[in-house]
């Protein structure tokens, strides 16, 4: 005996958003900005050029877009650790 192609169609979604539904996937990790400063202090250069830099990353963030930034500024001036 064979069952319905649509029943056997919706079987298999069901099993497959159950599957989805108990897979265990970890949480986001989310960073508060002076943690996310720190993180990004470690990935910069120790040179001269780059100090500013690191020093500005010394101090207190109000967001997260204020490190992002200082990220990127160390990105273009080439301050990023080769081995990041």
């Amino acid at each position: 005996m064979s069952a319905n192609p649509l029943v056997r169609l919706l079987a298999t979604a069901a099993l497959a958003s159950l599957g989805a539904a108990c897979s265990d996937k970890p949480a986001p990790i989310v960073l508060n900005p002076e943690e996310r400063a720190r993180y990004v202090y470690e990935i910069i250069e120790p040179r001269a050029a780059c100090e500013p830099l690191r020093r500005k990353l010394q101090g207190k963030f109000d967001s997260r877009q204020a490190v992002d930034a200082l990220y990127e500024e160390a990105k273009k001036t080439g301050c990023l650790r080769r081995e990041v």
